[in-house]
């Protein structure tokens, strides 16, 4: 992964050191802090979901049988 992270910002460092490194730590943050969007609202995303998913799961079992 960090070979992936280095390889991937090396180029960003045309506008500049301290411009590329501020801008992979916000990208880096922003990832990061997608977690508090899941806590919020995951529970009603689950909700939401629940018949797809046991569409889904009934055909899955159906078609193993």
């Amino acid at each position: 992964m960090s070979f992936a992270v280095s390889y991937g910002i090396t180029p960003w460092t045309e506008i500049g050191y301290q411009n590329a490194f501020i801008i992979a730590a916000l990208v880096g943050l922003v990832f990061y802090a997608s977690f508090v969007v899941v806590v919020k609202y995951g529970k009603k995303w689950r909700a939401a979901s629940k018949d797809v998913y046991w569409r889904y799961v009934s055909t899955s079992v159906m078609a193993h049988i």
